[in-house]
């Protein structure tokens, strides 16, 4: 019988994963790896050393549209020889344009009076999305006196307006009004 007792190349125990990143932002690769000895890690891209890049992780600060598409992978060595990881792929993506809202109605110079039923309507629009619908639109109304406010309609989404009636009775400050307002989410 014939038992090996030396040391066994290391074994990679979570793979670094692929990654979708916008421009501008960073990326970091880790991968984890067991073995004997002590380990040593090298981060290749396309196959080609990365110099410098020898810890457990890697970060590619400030990506660029040209660094979509490479492949990154690590080498973990020890005295028995090295173990590679499987590659991760890169992806960059432009970010997103913010969508705008829009409040169709009311107006912003519109009155009201005690008793009214106030109706609001409005939009949202994406440059990549087009026309959002009511679930990306979400709405509040906040009731405003002097110098602070107090929420009357707490924030709520899936329709492109609603209404609320004014009380008629209440804060007796002549400096009172309402805010609506309207936040979109696009799909980035």
């Amino acid at each position: 019988k014939i038992t090996y007792t030396g040391t066994a190349i290391p074994t990679i125990s979570a793979e670094p994963q692929d990654l979708v990143v916008n421009v501008g932002a960073s990326a970091t690769f880790n991968v984890e790896a067991t073995g004997s000895g002590t380990l040593t890690y090298q981060w290749l891209r396309d196959d080609v050393i990365i110099p410098g890049a020898t810890s457990p992780s890697y970060t590619l600060d400030n990506v660029q549209t040209s660094d979509s598409g490479a492949l990154f992978r690590a080498r973990v060595s020890n005295s028995a020889g090295p173990a590679l990881s499987d590659e991760a792929l890169l992806t960059v993506v432009a970010p997103s344009a913010p969508p705008t809202a829009t409040i169709d109605t009311p107006q912003i110079t519109d009155r009201y009076v005690g008793g009214q039923v106030v109706s609001f309507a409005g939009s949202g629009n994406d440059p990549e999305d087009g026309v959002l619908p009511g679930t990306a639109l979400t709405w509040q109304v906040d009731f405003h006196h002097d110098e602070h406010q107090h929420p009357f309609i707490l924030p709520f989404n899936g329709t492109n307006g609603g209404q609320f009636t004014v009380p008629t009775v209440g804060e007796t400050s002549a400096n009172v009004w309402y805010r609506i307002i309207l936040s979109v989410t696009d799909s980035g």
